[in-house]
């Protein structure tokens, strides 16, 4: 019987580790491993001027965290998520647009910066 206990207990404990493995993958390459924090979030979108809003609204990096999780748990809980930080935090017009976009498209790997460059994009008329 003890030995049924052990097995059954070291089972469960591989299903969970499994489980785990299988969220934190997820996890990495969705929204969740694509933010470092909320300073750096708001200075890659170019809206640090938020930061004193996002800290009065209670939403520190641990919270942005979870606010991440829930969208690669749960897409419809996630963007609920979303849509709640972006009214507790008092963004408007583009500045809610381009936060909302981020968070919900996360950067494709190897695709981190903002563009540009020096290439050139049109061409010049004669």
């Amino acid at each position: 019987a003890a030995e049924s206990a052990e097995l059954k207990r070291a089972t469960l404990a591989r299903a969970a580790a499994a489980e785990a493995a299988e969220l934190s993958a997820r996890r990495k390459g969705g929204t969740t491993g694509s933010l470092t924090g909320v300073a750096r979030l708001l200075g890659e979108l170019e809206l640090e001027k938020y930061a004193p809003a996002f800290k009065a609204a209670g939403y520190d990096d641990a919270r942005l965290l979870e606010v991440a999780e829930a969208l690669d748990d749960d897409r419809d809980e996630g963007t609920a998520a979303v849509d709640e930080l972006i009214a507790a935090v008092g963004l408007r017009g583009g500045s809610a647009v381009k936060l909302r976009r981020r968070l919900l498209e996360p950067p494709k790997k190897g695709g981190v910066g903002r563009g540009g460059g020096k290439g050139g994009g049109g061409g010049g008329g004669g």
